[in-house]
């Protein structure tokens, strides 16, 4: 059960939704109050299949239009004291997927039209479609697009502890850093102090067929990741 209190949260949360469509956007943000979030994101990054499917996520990348769209639809109507932001990854050139210099000019021509639709700030995950979580991030292709941009930018990839957190801001130049598998891992990666807190880590079996892996953070201080079937690995955590 997720367990949220506008007290102590709204300053803090964004509503990030998957969409491919404008009005579906804004009816999703609609239904929440705006003094309970800072602003409104929209996912165009994930590559998996339920989300590019039905044109969602890193689907995106490649219909600028429908992108701008949906950007440029919730700016002008949503509250305007909220944010309205969206994340992205480094866009390769079909033609020739290696060559930096067109990744950059694909990706920086993206970021632009975001820009003139009404975005406040981007997240640039820094992998390709083309590249799985095995690949490296790489933080040193954003600096080029950064250095272009004129709304802050947000650096995504590979980051799982403070340090990493301060190396990617130098590298690429980022306003600020985004990080999902480092926290899920052990949310005292925001600790200020730079001290990870103990980790117990052990595997279980359980359950028989394919494996399904689930993430879970409930409340502060505790997250579990566990796998229903076959193998998996439990993290327990406190802060």
């Amino acid at each position: 059960m997720l367990q949220y209190k506008p007290s102590v949260e709204s300053k803090h949360l964004f509503l990030q939704i998957g969409t491919s469509n404008a009005s579906f956007a804004l009816q999703a943000a609609n239904h929440i109050t705006p003094s309970h979030i800072v602003g409104v994101d929209v996912n165009m990054g994930c590559p998996k299949k339920f989300s590019v499917q039905d044109n969602m996520g890193s689907a995106l990348l490649k219909d600028v239009k429908t992108a701008t769209d949906i950007v440029k639809t919730l700016r002008n109507n949503v509250d305007p004291s909220l944010q309205v932001t969206a994340k992205i990854r480094l866009i390769h050139d079909e033609s020739d997927p290696k060559n930096k210099e067109l990744t950059t000019k694909r990706t920086v021509d993206f970021v632009k039209s975001l820009e003139n639709a009404g975005a406040n700030a981007i997240a640039i995950h820094a992998r390709t479609v083309n590249d799985t979580e095995a690949d490296s991030a790489r933080w040193e292709e954003l600096k080029p697009v950064i250095d272009q941009a004129s709304v802050p930018v947000i650096a995504n990839g590979d980051i799982y502890t403070r340090e990493d957190m301060e190396n990617i801001k130098k590298v690429s130049g980022a306003s600020g850093v985004m990080l999902a598998r480092g926290a899920l891992y052990n949310l005292s990666v925001f600790k200020k102090d730079n001290e990870l807190l103990p980790q117990v880590s052990f595997f279980a079996r359980v359950g028989v067929g394919v494996g399904v892996g689930v993430g879970v953070g409930v409340g502060v201080g505790v997250g579990v990741g566990v796998g229903v079937g076959g193998q998996c690995r439990i993290y327990i955590y406190t802060l």
